[in-house]
């Protein structure tokens, strides 16, 4: 994951593609019982994604809500409606509480690993999107 915060510091950036980006601090996405065990395990497979501890303690690190209200580039969020790990309803809170013009995409078929003919629409929808941003 790519820290919303870290964008605030780069000056040159025109704009913001996420794809299925999790908004929500790491410790309100996850249960408090998955987190002990994972902690306890060190990482976890969620089907063929492994999630490191390294990745669970970077996420701490950033507060993702309260950066999204700083961000002044324009945003394209997609999200699959097919996604089993992160939900739809993360863009929408990004959506909701951004001040800056959000483009919120949720694809039917797009599930969170590509799979399908969803990806091709991805791909050609955040294209279009940069160009647009970029002319």
């Amino acid at each position: 994951m790519f820290p919303f915060s870290t964008l605030l510091r780069i000056k040159k950036v025109k704009g913001l593609v996420g794809w299925m980006g999790r908004v929500s601090n790491l410790n309100e996405f996850w249960s408090k019982a998955y987190e002990r065990e994972f902690l306890r395990k060190g990482f976890d497979v969620h089907k063929d994604l492994k999630i490191t501890k390294k990745y669970f303690e970077d996420s701490q690190k950033y507060d993702s809500r309260k950066a999204i209200k700083k961000l002044k580039i324009p945003v394209l969020l997609i999200y699959g409606e097919a996604d089993d790990v992160v939900y739809p309803a993360e863009g929408l809170f990004f959506k909701t509480h951004a001040k800056t013009k959000v483009r919120l995409e949720v694809i039917k078929d797009l599930n969170h690993r590509f799979y399908g003919k969803a990806k091709e629409k991805v791909l050609k929808l955040s294209l279009s999107w940069i160009k647009n941003v970029l002319s």
